[in-house]
C-alpha cells in the first residue's frame, strides 16, 4: 500500500473537524453532532485504506512485476557471461595461430 497508516488518520482528523464546523450550527444536540461525526471519520478512516491501496495498485508498473516473477533473467546473465568467456578464449586460441603462422612464414622468408 502506498504511504502509511498516518495518512488514514490524518484523513479521519480532517473529516471529523470539517463535518463537525458545518454542522455546528445545524441546531442538532451536540451527542447527536458527535456521534455523527464520529461515524463519518471512521468511515473516512476505512475509505483510506481503499484509497491508498489503489494508489499502490495504479503506480505499481508491470517492469516491476515481470522482475518478480522471473527470476531466470539471472540465468541468461549468467549465459551471457559464459559466451563472452568462450569468445575471448576463442579469440585467444586464434591470436596464437596466428602468431604461430607469421613466425612460419617470416621464417620461410629467412
Amino acid at each position: 500500500m502506498a504511504g502509511s497508516i498516518f495518512y488514514n488518520w490524518w484523513a479521519a482528523l480532517a473529516a471529523f473537524t470539517i463535518y463537525f464546523f458545518c454542522n455546528l450550527q445545524s441546531g442538532d444536540t451536540p451527542t447527536q453532532i458527535l456521534s455523527q461525526t464520529f461515524i463519518i471519520a471512521l468511515v473516512v478512516f476505512i475509505a483510506s485504506f481503499l484509497v491508498r491501496y489503489l494508489i499502490a495498485f495504479v503506480m505499481y508498473t508491470p517492469t516491476e512485476i515481470e522482475q518478480e516473477e522471473n527470476p531466470s533473467n539471472e540465468h541468461i546473465e549468467v549465459n551471457e557471461d559464459m559466451e563472452k568467456a568462450d569468445l575471448e578464449v576463442n579469440t585467444e586460441s586464434q591470436a596464437e595461430e596466428l602468431a604461430k603462422a607469421v613466425k612460419s612464414m617470416m621464417a620461410q622468408d629467412e
